[in-house]
Parts: structure tokens; C-alpha cells; sequence
């Protein structure tokens, strides 16, 4: 006969899931009261029993009134996380892309809620260190105060690798963001994990269900970063779900190079104000970089426009396409653009979606892939917590998030 299950193993497994998950964050006050008890789905005694066991193990603490999950014991003396960028010589971080700064928002949101303290460092492209804007010793220097780092590798270019080599030897926690040079990188078995949210296939998978219950049968690809993993990436989850009913053309090419090079440099028309300031300008370094940023932007999306142009012109000229999928948000918004101004109805006649979920995306009613950098920083932030040794990589999945730029397909003329 086979033995009735452990009720309080299961409730002392849930409440672990729930810990693990963070559902329960520390400081949060578990009761064992009947109602309490029937929202874990158990009786009253076996509610307290299974968290007087987690009592035991240090992985809850006695409160009046029930139980808590404990604020996170820090290593040292430091509450501190490191959230290490590019920067330009002077130690500004500049040209951040909007999905670093979501990411960096939120993450400075969820350690605050685990009693840690989000600070920023920043790293040259000589490699030189700098804590909120002032030169430091080393890397090493840096880290000696710190209970954790995030590594955010955007902009960077051999330093990324190096850094994330450093930071897994470090023997702290350290979450490393799988972007720019770190795609695919796999660290030494350590307390360093790399956080996956847009490398695989899945996004274009699920951009793919949604058009095919739409009805498109026939769809574009537009990419002007096709030489990118992610790219490809995007390209072949799209293709596993369309093709066997319908077809998927892509329309590519990998002219841009991306992501942009740190630091960007001021356009020629500051000369001016910056030669009347002198070096009263050092004041001013973050705005000076802001609009060298703004301004390298801009020719970056000239170039992009000049790029992808030809390829919507050749893609228009397939009549039997319904939809088109663009690489990424900034594609995707300039070709819709560019189909209203040439008299094509979106989403009447063609569908467009991107990913990124941009904020601009947002304005203007883009479907698109949303990397959900809100569960990559709670991720993040669980991981420099409880870290996990090994080296595997953290998936984080990401989500479709459906607006005014699809609806069903359209008979083609």
C-alpha cells in the first residue's frame, strides 16, 4: 500500500517555492492563524509545525504573531550591490539604452526591498574603474565593500568577457546580464550566473503563434542586425512555427554595427559653448555626454532609416505578404512609418510587430516581444541573495504584448 503523503513536507515545500520564487520577500510576516492555514491549503497545526522546521533550518524567524522571512544576512559589512556599466573617460555613464535603463530601475526597486543598496561603477574603455563617478584603485577595490555585482555589458567590447571572468572569480554573487559580448558565454563554476532574456528562440516563437492565430500565412523579416546571434535567434523561432502552413521571407542584412561604441563624443556644433566654458565644462560633463549620447543616436537612426529603407521596398513588392516582423522596436516603428507614408493601411493591409517594447513602441500602438526586465531584475536580485553555484545560465522568458499594429490578416490584392 502506498504510504499518504507528508501534508507538512508538502506545506513546508510550498512555502520554499514561495521563498525561492519570491512571492515572500524578506520582512514579510507569515501567520498561522485557520484562515492563513487554508490559504497554504492545510490545517492550522500542520501550518505551524512545517514553519517551525523552517525555523530551524534559519529559513524563517520567530515573530510576534507568527513567523518572518529574514532580511538577508550580507556578507562583511556592506548591503552594497555594484551595477557595472561602460563609461565614458570622465566616469559618466552616457548613452544607455532604454532596455539598460529599465533593467537598471527596476534592480535599484528590488534590492531596496531586500535591505541592498544599488550603486553604480562604471568601466572605460581602457578598462580603469570608477564608483559613482570617481576614479577607483581597481576592480578589486571596488568589490572589497560590495555584497554583489550586476554586470551589464552593453557597449562594451573585450572588457565585457574580462569582467565577467573577474567577477566569477571574485567569490561573490554576481548576476551577469547576457547582452553584448557575454551571448553564449558560459563563466568557471562559481557564484556568477548569466541572466538570459533575449537570446533564444522563444520570442520569435511566440511573435509567430500570435500572427498565425491571426491567420498570416505569409510574413517578412526585416533585420538591418542580422549579423547578430540574436537576430538569427529571432528569426529561426518565427520560422518553426510559420513554416509547414505558411512561409516566412526575410529581408536582411548586417550593415550596422550595434550596440553603439562608448563613449559617444559631442557633435562639432558644441565647440562653441564648450570653448566660452573653458574648464568650467567638467561641470557640465553629464549634460555634455547626454547630448554627445542624443546626438549619436540620432546619426545611428539615420543610418538605420538609409539601411532598412531598401529592404521595405523590396519587401512591399511581394503582394502575398500579410505581416511584417521586424529584429527589434526601432526597425519595426521606422517601417511602419514608412508603409503609412507610402498609402499602405497598418494593420489593414500589413500587420507590423517588434520587440523590445519600447516606450516609443508603446506610444504608437506596436506589437511587440517585452523582455520583462522586471522579472530579470527580482531574478537577479534572488540570485545575489541565495546564490546558486554552478554554471549554468537563468532564463528569463519575456512575453507578447498585443497592440493596435496587428489584427487579422488581410486578403492579399
Amino acid at each position: 500500500m502506498a504510504r499518504p503523503p507528508n501534508r507538512r513536507r508538502q506545506v513546508l515545500d510550498r512555502i520554499r517555492e514561495a521563498l525561492r520564487t519570491g512571492r515572500l520577500r524578506p520582512g514579510d510576516l507569515l501567520r498561522t492563524g485557520p484562515d492563513d492555514a487554508s490559504r497554504w491549503g492545510t490545517s492550522h497545526p500542520t501550518l505551524r509545525a512545517a514553519m517551525r522546521e523552517l525555523e530551524s533550518l534559519g529559513e524563517l524567524i520567530s515573530a510576534p504573531r507568527g513567523f518572518r522571512v529574514p532580511t538577508p544576512t550580507v556578507r562583511g559589512t556592506s548591503a552594497r550591490v555594484l551595477w557595472l556599466a561602460a563609461c565614458a573617460d570622465d566616469g559618466t555613464i552616457a548613452g544607455e539604452s532604454e532596455r539598460e535603463m529599465r533593467l537598471r530601475r527596476h534592480l535599484d526597486l528590488a534590492c531596496r526591498r531586500d535591505g541592498l543598496h544599488l550603486r553604480v561603477a562604471g568601466v572605460d574603455r581602457s578598462g580603469r574603474i570608477f564608483l559613482e563617478g570617481f576614479a577607483a584603485t581597481d576592480l578589486a577595490d571596488v568589490l572589497k565593500d560590495a555584497f554583489g555585482s550586476v554586470l551589464c555589458p552593453w557597449r562594451m567590447s573585450n572588457e565585457g568577457p574580462i569582467l565577467a571572468d573577474r567577477l566569477a572569480r571574485s567569490g561573490k554573487p554576481a548576476a551577469l546580464w547576457g547582452e553584448g559580448g557575454l551571448q553564449g558565454s558560459h563563466p568557471v563554476p562559481s557564484m556568477a550566473r548569466i541572466f538570459d532574456n533575449g537570446h533564444r528562440g522563444k520570442a520569435g516563437r511566440g511573435v509567430g503563434i500570435h500572427l498565425r492565430e491571426l491567420g498570416h500565412r505569409q510574413i517578412a523579416y526585416l533585420s538591418v542586425f542580422h549579423g547578430s546571434d540574436w537576430s538569427h535567434r529571432r528569426l529561426e523561432g518565427l520560422r518553426t512555427v510559420i513554416e509547414g502552413s505558411g512561409r516566412i521571407r526575410p529581408f536582411a542584412t548586417d550593415g550596422i554595427l550595434h550596440p553603439l561604441v562608448s563613449p559617444p563624443q559631442p557633435p562639432a556644433l558644441l565647440d562653441p559653448i564648450l570653448e566660452r566654458l573653458g574648464s568650467d565644462a567638467r561641470f557640465l560633463s553629464h549634460r555634455i555626454a547626454d547630448i554627445g549620447a542624443a546626438h549619436a543616436l540620432l546619426l545611428r537612426e539615420e543610418l538605420l532609416l538609409r539601411t532598412l529603407e531598401p529592404l521595405c521596398r523590396e519587401a512591399i513588392q511581394d503582394e502575398s505578404i500579410t505581416a511584417w516582423v521586424c529584429s527589434n522596436d526601432a526597425q519595426a516603428l521606422l517601417a511602419m512609418r514608412w508603409l503609412r507614408e507610402h498609402g499602405v493601411d497598418v494593420p489593414g493591409r500589413i500587420s507590423v510587430v517588434g520587440f523590445d517594447d519600447s516606450n516609443r513602441g508603446q506610444d504608437q500602438g506596436l506589437t511587440s516581444w517585452s523582455f520583462s526586465e522586471t522579472d530579470l531584475a527580482e531574478a537577479m536580485v534572488r540570485h545575489l541573495v541565495h546564490p546558486e553555484i554552478g554554471a549554468a545560465q537563468v532564463r528569463i522568458e519575456g512575453t507578447l504584448v498585443v497592440r493596435g499594429s496587428t489584427s487579422r490578416a488581410a486578403l492579399a490584392p
